[in-house]
């Protein structure tokens, strides 16, 4: 696959990298923030918090080439009401710390903790 062809392509591994390294430009807890492991119930999924100032963000990276769902459970002393995908925009609601993901095999999300 060409240059050209990954470029013009929204949904190319390119422009994906494109938009994951304008996110970290973009959040100062991404480039800046102190880093803290988050745990989840599934072995194949690899979670992390990231904070800066009052931006809170995790990470949920699927290390297998299947369909991973699982529970991310937040440090108690991190109050969130919902989990906002700042790659696709979806909203998941979080109760007392925890919510729920599904993530696309070698998928990656990044949400911002509200």
């Amino acid at each position: 696959i060409s240059f050209e062809e990954q470029h013009k392509d929204n949904g190319s591994l390119w422009n994906h990298y494109k938009r994951i390294i304008q996110l970290k430009k973009t959040h100062s807890a991404l480039y800046q923030g102190d880093y803290r492991a988050v745990v989840n119930g599934n072995d194949q999924v690899y979670t992390f918090l990231r904070a800066a100032s009052l931006e809170k963000i995790v990470v949920a990276v699927n290390l297998s080439s299947q369909k991973q769902q699982t529970s991310v459970t937040l440090p108690p002393d991190v109050l969130v009401r919902s989990a906002r995908s700042l790659l696709d925009k979806e909203v998941i609601n979080a109760s007392n710390g925890n919510f729920s993901i599904e993530l696309s095999p070698y998928g990656i999300q990044v949400f911002k903790l509200e």
